[in-house]
């Protein structure tokens, strides 16, 4: 779910500034919500096959 999130936010921040947008712009209270919403936003149009399975978890888990 972090990998997921990291994704969003470099894909939001690199899509913000290639369109000139600031950051210093809005208030950080806005930019932090607005960030989320793009981030969910992102993440759910995020294949579903990117998601671990339960069985891949264990055997990472059982492989360190």
């Amino acid at each position: 779910m972090l990998e997921k999130f990291m994704v969003a936010a470099t894909l939001t921040f690199s899509l913000n500034l290639f369109l000139g947008h600031s950051w210093s712009n809005a208030p950080l209270t806005y930019s932090k919500i607005n960030l989320q919403e793009t981030a969910d936003q992102i993440v759910s149009l995020l294949p579903l096959a990117n998601n671990q399975a339960p069985e891949s978890a264990e055997r990472y888990n059982s492989a360190r």
